[in-house]
């Protein structure tokens, strides 16, 4: 790479920056310094720092193509918060679009103002017309003047329409006498640029929403013109989500009219033919916001505006290895800043050998609903806790055994760790219910209400709304309950977690949340009515359902007062002589105990929706309540979940430790303490004491059969595994 002197700026920066900010450095936000000042450009980071990927590559050339193939349309990108939305933008007009305008809305918003977007665009327009009068001797304002009053003069009938009392015309009059008297704007030789500023503001003050968009394209047009360039402009508002979304709302109602009636004006400008359907083709719009404001935008998509926005989602496109592996490799291999940057080379370094994990990539980041920041800064505090320093180094060993068994205990030290860090965070906090053991003080239900509720959704793959809801649990779930847990489900989002649903209709607007849906609901509000929320599980509600929920190490977390180190570590092969126990053998047990609870509840509670809902069991176990994973064509019964995961997980724990050179003795001991703990989990199936499908029987039977083989020997058998082939495809 050829070194200048920006490079070496930034090389000086990061001997003191922490890895969370160099991992997340980019010049198109100033949150945190990670624009670091402005020292870190544009072309420095797209020449060294940005990591396509299959996906985005895919979806650039889809969102280029529907600009540049449909010109009347208006693009909207939406997806989760920090997922790239800004750095796709920025790259897609970087490398197609050369000539373009982005207005953003990161900063500089007034809220408390009407129309905050417009008074934004205000401020752009303002900009441009005061350098032109500064700086560029009014070469496209006396462009503009003539173009605006050539469209005037040969367009009665739309400028009645677009231009209301003429104030278009009225602040294009003030503007050009502003220009014509351009001395009254300076003082004893000197410019005074406070006050020709505001005088540009006041003359465009009376200009409604749509006129000052279209006063917007008209200036563009006319610089383009005036300078001789390649007339056309591809106009972006980004950040949208920082102005109050009932301002945006009104927004988006009027920004559909205004394209279809700038169109018109195209048509209509006196200029040539051909040059005039050109204008159409030339310019374009994209609009870019998270999925929950634009979740609050589409109930107010007319049909004349939904024929015009062609939407695209921007919320997976990214790998968090590709980027981490790309600012580790710009740290080794420049100018020895690994060496200059010891401690910023090694965390980067520990995030860079767990994304090269498949797994973890696959399970974690979207447990943060692909949210790049947040993956980044809660991963970065996680790895540099010194608790967390012993489970690091012992992943390390155990992922460098390169045995594909025991790489899923340690991808359980890895989520062990995340799990730790909700804990503090009090995400599992009862009110919000996502556990389904414990018989807490005041516990409502038999079961998690949190996690049948995201297990119905889903098993739904489509958007449910909250009558639909609030139906299917009627005498299950009380419909206030429903409503507090799908709000505090979706509040996560302003956690260092992430929300678990996402709205696509009429989301909560206030601190009421759903309340209102729930007096429509109980005042007998038909089921098809438009008014009625509708929402759908998010990535991160997904890995909750499959990873998290039943995991053993979600169980041992949240059974602790303290913190208990992940299975996997080799402190847990200490003899305690407080319990007279192996550590291992203390969490086994405490985990076993409350699974044992869990599925005698469970069942219960099974059999009362059943009861409810007049089904039978085979009813119950093909419903939408029971957890299926469609790519395996499999479904299981909750407590079924808990017992053959836990077993497989102890399983692989056992033959981890078989491995090791230990004295014959303690393997025996060890083994036998692991078999009767996969036997006691067995059990629990065995007798019933679970709800039982018989998906499981024939693997309960070889289970089983396999534990019997062990016991024979007296223990001394460690070649024999508690496992099968079938049930591994399906459920490891």
């Amino acid at each position: 790479m050829a070194q200048n002197k920006d490079y070496e700026r930034f090389f000086m920066i990061l001997e003191n920056t922490p890895a969370q900010k160099y991992l997340r450095a980019n010049p198109f936000t100033r949150t945190d310094g990670v624009d670091f000042g402005g020292i870190l450009t544009k072309k420095m980071f797209f020449d060294s720092f940005y990591a396509e990927s299959r996906k985005s590559s895919e979806l650039l050339e889809e969102v280029a193509r529907e600009v540049k193939e449909s010109p009347e349309s208006i693009i909207i990108l939406q997806g989760y918060s920090g997922c790239g939305k800004t750095t796709f933008l920025n790259y897609l007009l970087n490398r197609d679009f050369p000539h373009s305008s982005i207005v953003d809305f990161e900063r500089g918003i007034d809220n408390t103002h009407s129309d905050p977007i417009r008074k934004k665009i205000q401020y752009n327009i303002c900009d441009g017309i005061f350098d032109d009068m500064i700086n560029q001797e009014f070469k496209t304002m006396r462009c503009f003047v003539k173009l605006f009053f050539d469209y005037f003069d040969n367009f009665h009938v739309i400028s009645h329409s677009l231009d209301t009392e003429f104030q278009m015309h009225k602040s294009v009059c003030k503007i050009e006498e502003i220009m014509q008297n351009r001395g009254n704007y300076f003082v004893k030789g000197e410019k005074s640029y406070r006050y020709l500023l505001e005088s540009i503001n006041a003359c465009l003050d009376s200009l409604n929403a749509t006129q000052i968009l279209t006063f917007y394209v008209l200036w563009d047009i006319a610089s383009d013109i005036a300078f001789d360039k390649r007339v056309g402009n591809l106009f972006c508002f980004d950040n949208l989500d920082n102005v109050d979304v009932d301002k945006t709302k009104e927004f988006i109602k009027y920004f559909a009219q205004f394209w279809i009636n700038l169109v018109d004006v195209f048509y209509n400008l006196k200029l040539p033919p051909k040059f005039r359907v050109e204008l159409s083709q030339r310019y374009g719009f994209i609009l870019s916001l998270r999925e929950t404001t634009y979740a609050r935008l589409t109930e107010h998509l007319n049909d004349l505006a939904k024929g015009v926005f062609r939407e695209f989602t921007v919320s997976d496109i990214y790998s968090l290895q590709n980027i981490i592996s790309k600012r580790k490799s710009f740290l080794s291999g420049n100018k020895g800043l690994s060496e200059r940057c010891p401690d910023l080379y090694h965390d980067v370094s520990v995030l860079d050998r767990w994304m090269r994990n498949e797994y973890i990539e696959k399970n974690v980041v979207p447990l943060f609903n692909h949210s790049y920041n947040i993956s980044v800064m809660t991963l970065c505090q996680i790895s540099q806790k010194d608790w967390n320093r012993s489970y690091i180094d012992e992943y390390n060993l155990l992922e460098a055994r390169k045995n594909k068994k025991f790489f899923r205990g340690a991808n359980a030290v890895i989520l062990k760790m995340i799990f730790e860090y909700f804990k503090e965070k009090e995400f599992f906090e009862k009110n919000l219910q996502l556990y389904d053991f414990g018989a807490d003080a005041g516990q409502k239900y038999l079961f998690s209400p949190a996690r049948l509720i995201l297990t119905y959704l889903s098993n739904l793959r489509y958007q449910c709304s909250f009558y639909q809801m609030v139906k299917m649990f009627e005498n299950i779930i009380d419909p206030k309950d429903i409503a507090d847990i799908l709000d505090k489900l979706y509040l996560l989002r302003y956690s260092s977690w992430r929300h678990l649903i996402t709205f696509d209709k009429n989301p909560p607007s206030d601190r009421s949340g759903l309340q209102r849906q729930l007096d429509w609901y109980n005042n007998h509000l038909p089921e098809g009515d438009s008014r009625y929320c509708t929402f759908e599980i998010t990535p991160a509600g997904k890995v909750f359902l499959k990873t998290m929920a039943s995991h053993f190490e979600f169980y041992s977390t949240r059974l602790s007062r303290g913190r208990v180190r992940p299975l996997f570590l080799k402190y847990n092969l200490e003899f305690d002589a407080f319990t007279s126990q192996y550590r291992f053998q203390t969490i086994i047990n405490r985990v076993y105990r409350a699974v044992l609870e869990c599925c005698n509840r469970l069942k219960t509670a099974d059999e009362s929706i059943c009861q409810i809902k007049g089904w039978t069991l085979d009813d119950f176990y093909s419903s939408d309540l029971v957890f299926s994973d469609p790519k395996r064509n499999t479904r299981q019964f909750h407590g079924e979940r808990l017992i053959f995961n836990h077993i497989g997980y102890i399983n692989i724990y056992r033959q981890y430790l078989l491995s090791m050179d230990a004295e014959h003795p303690k393997k025996v001991e060890w083994n036998r303490i692991l078999v009767d703990f996969i036997s006691d989990y067995l059990g629990i199936y065995e007798r019933g004491d679970c709800t039982k499908s018989s998906l499981n029987v024939r693997v309960a039977k070889i289970l089983r059969e396999q534990i019997d083989k062990i016991k024979e020997t007296d223990y001394h058998d460690f070649e024999t595994p508690i496992e099968t082939e079938d049930y591994k495809k399906k459920f490891f």
